[in-house]
């Protein structure tokens, strides 16, 4: 896009900026002349009335041939704006692995919590209090306890446990699957997020050591 006769804007920002109390937007253009770089600044009101705020420089000679700027992006194709000059995370694709990483989390953390053991007692192992009417009511351990419960109406088997089986190793296995997988789809390689088998997260080094697709995509990147 060209701009007057001196100079080729090569890229232009709206930002939002406050002025004796009132919101302007500000225009910023960089502009490439013949004389180098230079920045023009131009702020608007509400009404789209140019403003002149105190303290802000209208135009700026840098006396750089290099532009002021740089776009950094990662070497990713952006496949949500076509065409778009900007680039996309390393994790725009990896949205549903993200997801699949939490979901794997909480199930393991779900099957620990409700794989507590249970307590069934009977009727004769609880106290009793009136309710104000007259009946006898069993006073409970907490209204907040879930691994004690009332066997009701019933004496036998005063005591009764329930201990179910944890699937914490599947719950485990899935979730190294998911960050495996998470690895994979931001290329990082399979190893990056995976902990070995003694259950502690890799260092950098060895990550490094052992990920050639890390190192190739670092190296892309660059």
């Amino acid at each position: 896009m060209t701009w007057d006769k001196e100079g080729v804007a090569e890229c232009a920002f709206v930002t939002r900026a406050f002025y004796l109390g009132r919101a302007v937007d500000q225009l910023q253009m960089h502009l490439r002349g013949r004389k180098g770089h230079r920045i023009e600044t131009a702020c608007f009101d509400g009404q789209g009335n140019e403003v002149a705020p105190v303290g802000v420089c209208p135009a700026y000679e840098t006396g750089s041939e290099w532009p002021t700027f740089a776009i950094v992006k990662p070497a990713v194709d952006n496949t949500h704006v076509d065409m778009s000059p900007y680039g996309q995370t390393v994790f725009a694709d990896a949205v549903d692995a993200i997801q699949a990483v939490d979901l794997a989390f909480d199930a393991m953390i779900s099957e620990v919590d409700n794989g507590k053991m249970r307590v069934f007692l009977s009727d004769v192992m609880f106290d009793q209090e009136e309710d104000g009417k007259g009946r006898k009511v069993s006073i409970p351990f907490g209204r907040q306890d879930c691994t004690v419960f009332r066997k009701v109406m019933l004496t036998e088997g005063t005591i009764q446990e329930f201990a179910p089986a944890l699937r914490t190793d599947a719950q485990a296995k899935a979730l190294r699957t998911t960050l495996q997988m998470l690895g994979d789809l931001c290329g990082f390689g399979i190893s990056y997020f995976d902990f070995d088998g003694a259950g502690r997260v890799k260092t950098a080094t060895e990550v490094s050591s052992d990920n050639s697709a890390l190192m190739r995509n670092i190296r892309r990147h660059e």
